[in-house]
């Protein structure tokens, strides 16, 4: 089975989840993508002056898996920030009962548009074991 997922000659030879191992689903064309969703909501938090756009990291036990925009130009798109999925939880119930909710941020960030070199680092750090 491994060997079959890593065939270059069977590109749909094992893979995929939902799929049952038979390859990605075919596209629906009356559908948008998840990329072309997500660029209609950035489109329309630009276009009517949105500050930031708040998600839920929707995993439980404070798990945020950190993430980037795609795009890297701010033209296109609003500061993103994932909360932790029982606070944007509380944010959704206090909004639901018609509460006015009010968060507060402090981002900076900075474009670099000569572009930057970046490296991954990988290391063992062994530590001093005491008993």
């Amino acid at each position: 089975m491994v060997k079959r997922q890593y065939d270059p000659n069977n590109p749909n030879g094992g893979r995929g989840g939902r799929g049952g191992g038979r390859g990605p689903a075919a596209e629906d064309p009356t559908r948008f993508t998840t990329n072309e969703v997500t660029e209609q909501i950035d489109a329309m938090l630009v276009a009517n002056g949105a500050m930031m756009r708040v998600n839920d990291a929707a995993r439980g036990e404070g798990i945020i898996v950190a993430q980037q925009h795609r795009g890297y130009d701010p033209a296109t798109a609003v500061p993103t920030v994932i909360l932790r999925n029982d606070d944007y939880g509380r944010v959704e119930r206090l909004a639901a009962d018609g509460e006015d909710v009010k968060l507060q941020f402090n981002i900076v960030n900075h474009i670099y548009p000569e572009g930057k070199t970046s490296y991954n680092a990988i290391a063992e750090i062994p530590a001093a074991i005491k008993r």
